[in-house]
């Protein structure tokens, strides 16, 4: 691979990574198919990598391009190692939650509710691809009715919850949150709270 071909891949790859936060809301399986490339993207550069540093050896480091291109690669594949989630996170910026709850399931698939200040909600569902949906809410007593912008993720607009809190709270369990996904929901989700600020 040419000097410049390996600082173009290095960056575009850089970029692709940095910005999941835009294209992992993406519908259907599209994000999925990003992450693959990226995958086997990260790989192939690993591999250039390698060859580049054989090589920079072998030439004993003479070659002012060749050092440019191995030390911007490097330089791409350790942050991707040291940020896992990107460089810049949105979610640092969030507002702080006053429930956070969540519930794993089969494969790794995993469902949360974030209940914020200003009156708005995210319930992110991650099974082989990201969806993330948005609302308003209303708490009467131990019960969070959710009102979504769209749609949720099971076809109804309206869902509520049930706080019932342990007895006594750890610092990972403060309790559940017994997810219906309409009105008509008679088989809950337990979503175990991990986060309780009310």
């Amino acid at each position: 691979m040419k000097n410049k071909s390996i600082i173009i891949s290095s960056i575009l790859f850089f970029l692709l990574f940095n910005t999941s936060f835009l294209w992992q809301k993406l519908p259907g399986l599209w994000d999925l198919g990003i992450i693959a490339v990226l995958v086997i993207a990260f790989l192939a550069l690993a591999v250039v990598l390698l060859v580049q540093f054989t090589l920079l050896i072998f030439g004993k480091f003479k070659s002012k391009k060749k050092n440019i291109s191995t030390a911007v690669l490097a330089f791409v594949l350790l942050i991707t190692v040291i940020f896992p989630f990107g460089v810049y996170n949105p979610n640092h910026f969030e507002e702080p939650n006053l429930i956070f709850a969540r519930l794993e399931s089969t494969a790794n698939c995993t469902s949360s509710l974030k209940i914020r200040k200003e009156n708005r909600f995210s319930y992110t569902s991650v099974c082989f691809g990201f969806d993330d949906y948005n609302g308003t809410y209303e708490i009467v007593g131990d019960t969070i009715k959710l009102l979504y912008d769209d749609k949720s993720p099971f076809n109804s607009k309206v869902a509520y919850g049930i706080v019932e809190l342990d007895s006594v709270a750890t610092d990972t369990h403060k309790g559940t949150l017994w997810y219906h996904r309409s009105l008509e929901d008679e088989k809950p989700m337990p979503l175990a709270i991990l986060e309780y600020d009310l």
